[in-house]
């Protein structure tokens, strides 16, 4: 209610939905996992469920931490609650176990933390296409426009609903700025590693 009529959608007003969707898709996410790791059987569960599953009730502290942690409270990105305490106590970038030719496992760490500085990069440079794209659409092509009262007498129903797609297109990589910068900043804090790759290389996604 507040977002519609007393912010009146100011293009640089102080929007706090965004904040409150993500802590929404956090709270909803934990509590399945929660579901998943108290409530049902392990042999229900596939693989997936079984390494997200939460198996105890959280503190207070790691809560709070989860939902309002810093890197994450203006646009997510939305993880699971295990990956984000394994990153607070600094498990993050073990090696996951993997079987030898010998037949025995190996749960050997990497002889150093693996850097990010690619994965930010390249999603820095991301983000400045996003802004570029999105303040020069913009220009041509302002939403203010579908309803300009000329505009909407003159022009035929084909031409408004293409101009209000094209128009509502060139907002769009505003929310992809805001989703990378976001995945950026979780990685630049060493947040957002998810193993190697086949070729030994550190992933970032």
């Amino acid at each position: 209610i507040i977002r519609v009529y007393v912010l009146a959608g100011e293009e640089r007003s102080a929007d706090f939905s965004g904040p409150l969707m993500v802590i929404t898709q956090k709270i909803t996410k934990l509590a399945f996992e929660l579901h998943d790791g108290l409530a049902r059987d392990k042999n229900e569960l596939n693989a997936s469920q079984k390494s997200l599953a939460v198996r105890r009730i959280p503190s207070l502290l790691e809560y709070l931490s989860y939902n309002l942690n810093f890197m994450g409270i203006l646009a997510g990105p939305l993880n699971s609650f295990n990956d984000y305490i394994s990153f607070i106590e600094g498990r993050n970038f073990e090696m996951r176990t993997k079987p030898l030719a010998n037949g025995k496992k190996s749960n050997e760490c990497p002889p150093h933390e693996p850097s990010s500085l690619g994965a930010v990069g390249r999603k820095i440079l991301i983000c400045a296409v996003c802004v570029f794209m999105h303040l020069s659409l913009l220009e041509v092509f302002p939403v203010s426009y579908n309803t300009d009262d000329t505009f909407m007498v003159t022009a035929s129903i084909p031409r408004r609903l293409l101009y209000l797609y094209i128009s509502l297109l060139a907002c769009r990589p505003k929310y992809y700025f805001a989703w990378t910068i976001a995945d950026a900043v979780n990685n630049a804090a060493g947040f957002g590693f998810s193993g190697y790759d086949s070729g030994g290389n550190p992933r970032w996604d």
